[in-house]
């Protein structure tokens, strides 16, 4: 019902649009219907190389979380990407697209220039290799089709094992690039097909994605705050696009954007909010009960409702060496008027969300419901930057307690804009993240926990290592006060490090580094006066050894070590 329901909407809006009603394309490829599970840890999430994350022709919610439990956190997800090539707009898009009729992305690379592809069948494939089909390879002979047809003439990664650049010889040592325990690879591009959602003409982009999921941190324990860590890596999953734009013209004002319908066990009991500090967005229980309900499969987390957040890990590169991040976060659907403009399937309207702008071309306004600048406070970049229960926040719309009325939420989360250059490359690396505590905003805490320590270690699973470790956590995770976090990263790290420190209040601060005898290497802050702000500061390691050394915080009632490997 609900997918009927929507594309109802979608038929309507498309017959009131002025714009041209005809898809605009270079080929006649249909949407691919690979797909592929990651499940090495709590999560089992179902990916599809159509731009859709999730959700796939049968319209069945792909992410259930814990695995095995029947209960779901997100709906649907889409990959987005826009910009204007000589002042005309082009839009790759989608949400739900029943059969995969709209989805705009399509099997394999971009077809050589001029051609226009009939057949996208030989590319509609999802290769899927984990730690354990290559050791089971290495014990035993034993092949899984995927690790023996790894397609590294289309760009899959290789470890060298052989020496042989370029090449894929299993038998002499080279092995598929397996981040974290589990990585799902495909490639799809937007040029092959109709885009019958966005009725534009194709941006000619290439994007090759690598999801992954991990059940640990290796070189971590399981005591204290690795334990921690270890629950934000077993109840997340990771997404890389490297996108490269083959078009003859810049692409400019470029954005990239992540569309979630994140349906949170019952969906119509929802918040929804976002934390910049964190390129963050997220969803969350708006009462102390997530109950089911089973005429329409869908079953909740009763009295312990969790929360959900999807991370920009790595935004779009500006061409100055900075991560732009999530520079926009929107509810295409306000909460006042779900449903009334959920579906967008107006491209000039699908780029306004993207850039922080509603229907009109108005802006997002700070507090309210993000419109018409009601409380007199101008415009903002992200809607519901509050620490709920704080203002602004769903729990407190206009400063005086007020809350939103519950419901089904979506959300758009977006980075750029950039000049996007003729083969020029962008990687953009998302995470999705999940918390559970006996609290509703306990979670809320410990998602946002989860976030920054994803942060602090995605580098040491975005690597080549079959380590393995116990993914069973003895020691209760630590909890911290609302509002502080601490990272380090990249992690490992070879010349430089950064410690990124949120203090929600004014404190005083000391910072001292440790190797593992537990010796002092290094004071950066002793007891000094910090307001409350977001300090990252570089650290220069050339000079170390290789080893691990330990950074240990202390910020009013916030005490916390973070391991640092250096290589």
């Amino acid at each position: 019902m609900k997918q009927q329901w929507l594309h109802l909407a979608c038929m309507l809006v498309v017959l009131s649009l002025t714009h041209v009603a005809t898809a605009q394309s270079g080929g006649t490829c249909t949407p691919g219907v690979a797909a592929a599970v990651l499940d090495a840890n709590n999560v089992q999430a179902t990916v599809y190389n159509t731009g859709s994350l999730f959700y796939g022709a049968q319209g069945n919610s792909g992410y259930e979380i814990p695995r095995g439990s029947g209960v779901t956190s997100i709906y649907a997800a889409n990959f987005w990407v826009g910009g204007l090539v000589d002042g005309e707009l082009r839009m790759v898009a989608g949400t739900y697209a029943q059969g995969g009729a709209d989805f705009e992305f399509f099997p394999g690379p971009v077809p050589p220039t001029g051609a226009a592809s009939t057949d996208c069948a030989p590319h509609d494939r999802i290769w899927h290799v984990s730690d354990d089909d290559i050791l089971r390879y290495e014990q035993t002979g034993a092949l899984t089709a995927d690790l023996r047809d790894w397609p590294v003439d289309l760009g899959a990664p290789v470890v060298d094992g052989d020496g042989v650049a370029g090449n894929y010889n299993l038998a002499g040592g080279d092995r598929p690039e397996v981040w974290g325990d589990q990585t799902a690879w495909w490639i799809m591009n937007d040029t092959a097909g109709p885009h019958w959602y966005t009725l534009t003409p194709p941006i000619q982009l290439e994007v090759r994605v690598q999801a992954f999921a991990a059940a640990c941190v290796p070189e971590l324990g399981t005591s204290g705050l690795d334990a921690q860590v270890q629950e934000a890596v077993q109840n997340a999953t990771f997404y890389r696009y490297q996108l490269t734009y083959y078009g003859d013209a810049p692409l400019d004002d470029a954005y990239v954007g992540l569309w979630m319908d994140p349906d949170l066990g019952y969906r119509n009991d929802d918040y929804i909010g976002s934390d910049s500090s964190l390129s963050l967005g997220f969803v969350y229980n708006a009462d102390v009960f997530d109950e089911s309900n089973t005429l329409q499969a869908q079953y909740g987390y009763n009295d312990k409702p969790p929360a959900l957040g999807a991370i920009i890990l790595q935004g779009l590169n500006n061409h100055t060496g900075s991560d732009l991040g999530m520079q926009y976060f929107i509810s295409p659907g306000r909460p006042a008027e779900l449903g009334a403009v959920d579906v967008v399937h107006s491209a000039r309207t699908v780029y306004n969300l993207m850039q922080g702008l509603w229907l009109g071309f108005y802006p997002l306004t700070y507090g309210g419901n993000g419109a018409g600048d009601d409380l007199g406070l101008g415009p903002t970049k992200h809607m519901f930057s509050g620490h709920p229960p704080a203002f602004w926040s769903e729990e407190n719309i206009d400063g005086h307690g007020s809350r939103s009325e519950p419901g089904d939420r979506r959300f758009l989360m977006s980075s750029g804009p950039i000049t996007w250059q003729p083969g020029e490359k962008q990687e953009i690396v998302l995470a999705i993240a999940w918390a559970q505590t006996n609290d509703r905003l306990g979670s809320v805490r410990r998602l946002k926990q989860h976030a920054a320590v994803l942060r602090g270690y995605y580098d040491s699973l975005a690597r080549y290592d079959l380590a393995t470790c116990s993914t069973e956590t003895t020691t209760p995770v630590v909890e911290v006060p609302d509002g502080y976090a601490f990272t380090v990263y990249p992690n490992p790290a070879t010349d430089a490090a950064t410690l990124r420190v949120h203090l929600p209040i004014s404190e005083r601060v000391t910072l001292r580094v440790y190797d593992v005898l537990g010796r002092e290497i290094q004071t950066l802050m002793a007891g000094q006066t910090m307001t409350a702000q977001i300090i990252a500061m570089p650290l220069d390691i050339k000079s170390w050894a290789a080893g691990v050394y330990v950074v240990r915080l202390e910020a009013g009632p916030y005490v916390a070590s973070r391991r640092l490997v250096v290589r």
